[in-house]
């Protein structure tokens, strides 16, 4: 690229650079302390460039300063996670040093016990390195319905009462209720929105159904009317009922608009 383009100027965007502004107490692992001082073992994220754009884009819809923002966001893809917004800035979220830890996602397995590993690199005559490959590649969603990473053919067979399928769709959305609610209590229940984006957070109504099922005895109330239309993917929508007690948005992101403009910032002045 410098062969070809000398006089470029080049910029790299790091997809965890959003996440800096979290604290010691959220990045940190209940490791040895010695781990993150001398090898860098901590919880660095993902998406980060995903998460800026929406945390922007919610401060324009709700006419809101960016650093009075309080959200959670959601970004469901076939790779997923979520982020906790204090004060406009990244204040927690589910992916740690990879981006294999958090929620199920379409072939990671999120969050597990690690031990797991090992045991399983004995039980299976594998080496780490390849049970660490069955944990990215081989888990998640296609690894529960033993069918399909694709949750467009998961639902095709939840929805003919294929065991499998229907205990993916569920440990999904249970494993991601589980985190909107840590994240909620993070926050001391003080958020102004809860924003689903990615492929699947702008385009399946079902998993953002049942992703708040029972959050409205809290009063986070979805207009189910309102989310069953929220089907395309280029669309924003305000799917919160009337009575929520905050807004429930759906965002497409765009990541490669906040590229360009963090590379027209880096270089507008030289």
């Amino acid at each position: 690229m410098f062969i070809l383009f000398p006089n470029a100027k080049q910029v790299a965007c790091f997809d965890t650079s959003w996440h800096q502004t979290m604290n010691q107490k959220a990045f940190l692992y209940a490791t040895p302390y010695s781990w993150y001082k001398d090898y860098h073992i901590r919880k660095y994220g993902f998406h980060g460039l995903s998460y800026a754009y929406i945390t922007k884009r919610t401060a324009i819809i709700l006419n809101k300063n960016i650093e009075d923002l309080n959200l959670i966001i959601l970004h469901l893809g076939n790779g997923a996670s979520i982020n906790a917004v204090q004060k406009g800035r990244s204040y927690d979220t589910s992916m740690g040093l990879t981006p294999l830890e958090g929620l199920v996602m379409g072939t990671r397995s999120g969050d597990i016990d690690p031990t797991i590993i090992p045991l399983m690199s004995k039980i299976l005559k594998k080496t780490t390195k390849q049970i660490e490959n069955i944990l990215n590649k081989e888990s998640g969603m296609l690894g529960i319905s033993c069918k399909s990473n694709d949750l467009r053919d998961i639902w095709i067979e939840s929805n003919n009462n294929e065991y499998n399928s229907k205990l993916a769709v569920e440990i999904m959305t249970y494993r991601i209720k589980k985190y909107i609610g840590s994240y909620l209590a993070a926050l001391d229940f003080n958020i102004d929105a809860i924003i689903f984006t990615a492929g699947i957070g702008t385009s399946d109504y079902e998993i953002r159904k049942l992703s708040l099922q029972g959050f409205e005895k809290i009063g986070i109330k979805i207009d189910f009317q309102k989310n069953n239309l929220a089907i395309d993917k280029n669309t924003e929508y305000d799917i919160s009922s009337n009575q929520s007690n905050i807004k429930i948005l759906v965002i497409p992101t765009n990541e490669e608009l906040t590229i360009l403009e963090d590379t027209y910032d880096l270089i507008k002045d030289n």
